[in-house]
């Protein structure tokens, strides 16, 4: 599969006591790969050259593929290298997809909860731990029943099947059982019918009031269970983003391309669910940020960073440049 796409821009942060690049992100760009490499950067794990101002997509998976190919020569144990290579050899094969977006089926009971797939081998391998915090509060207990374990994708299946009964009943309500159907199957029939209207009823009505993919309960569990002074993913409506725990706070790293010169605007608090949060500095600091990117240019008309920025906030937060994956 060829690689496409174009250069991504770095922008250099103070984190931990050094100096890192981070990528930044473009409209439509590949945010999967992105996060997971800003990861590795801040960590120190994969390396940039000091002179670089931007990088090809092309580059940035050779960057990721060596790095796993580095993580393989530290098994040394048979067993645990010969699964470590088996699943490398799945995610080469992938990483040039990861362009287009990534796969992914959240379940509502854990931060971590997430159907396998092949596609998320690469979290695994390159010891980058995923999370969500679209959960269900367990003390909801008609929720609980409802949705339990199940998976995105069973839910929207049920929500069809839900919606097509609702469907024939607004056509015919008053749909008579068929004469040759023994009484004791039609009494089975509509009980199924009424456990499927009863449950399809709660699952629309959950995802329609979770449609920030975001819940108190989860943003909860996010701030109990991420550790302390770790990197790791963050996915939310349809976006990855890199996420920091700092002294007890959770922060995720502004990559909006607007935003690239800004040093006001290094990471964004995780602390509410509907998108209204403040901008801090490489230090953890807000410096009186303005609400909207810089201001245009007194030179030349405006900037276009600045036109740009402003087409990125008014998709919102919670739909930056959005990837392809299941949970649409």
């Amino acid at each position: 599969m060829s690689i496409q796409g174009g250069n991504y821009r770095l922008k250099r942060i103070e984190f931990d006591g050094a100096r890192r690049p981070v990528l930044c992100q473009n409209e439509g760009g590949p945010c999967p790969l992105l996060a997971i490499l800003n990861v590795l950067l801040l960590r120190g794990s994969v390396q940039l050259h000091p002179d670089y101002s931007e990088v090809g997509l092309h580059q940035l998976v050779q960057l990721l593929a060596g790095h796993l190919l580095e993580l393989s020569a530290r098994h040394s144990e048979p067993a645990q290298a010969v699964n470590f290579q088996q699943q490398l050899h799945g995610v080469m094969e992938l990483l040039p997809r990861l362009q287009y977006g990534l796969d992914v089926n959240v379940k509502f009971l854990d931060p971590q909860g997430f159907e396998f797939t092949k596609e998320l081998s690469t979290f695994d391998l390159t010891e980058v731990t995923l999370f969500h915090g679209w959960l269900i509060d367990p003390q909801d207990a008609h929720m609980m029943e409802a949705v339990g374990s199940l998976s995105y994708n069973q839910l929207v299946e049920i929500l069809v099947e839900y919606r097509a009964a609702l469907h024939d009943l607004e056509t015919d309500p008053h749909k008579a059982p068929l004469a040759s159907v023994a009484e004791r199957q039609e009494r089975a029939r509509v009980e199924r019918l009424e456990q499927l209207l009863s449950r399809g009823a709660a699952i629309d009505h959950f995802l329609a009031d979770t449609a920030t993919q975001l819940t108190y309960h989860g943003l909860a569990r996010l701030h109990a269970e991420v550790p302390e002074g770790s990197l790791c993913v963050f996915f939310r409506n349809n976006h990855f983003s890199t996420m920091h725990k700092h002294h007890g706070k959770l922060y995720l790293l502004v990559t909006d391309y607007g935003y690239a010169n800004q040093p006001t605007a290094v990471w964004e608090k995780l602390d509410a669910i509907d998108g209204d949060t403040v901008l801090v500095n490489a230090f953890f600091e807000e410096r009186n940020r303005p609400r909207s990117p810089p201001a245009p240019s007194e030179e030349g008309g405006a900037d276009p960073d600045h036109l740009l920025a402003l087409q990125l906030q008014q998709v919102g937060t919670d739909t930056r440049r959005c990837c392809n994956h299941v949970c649409a």
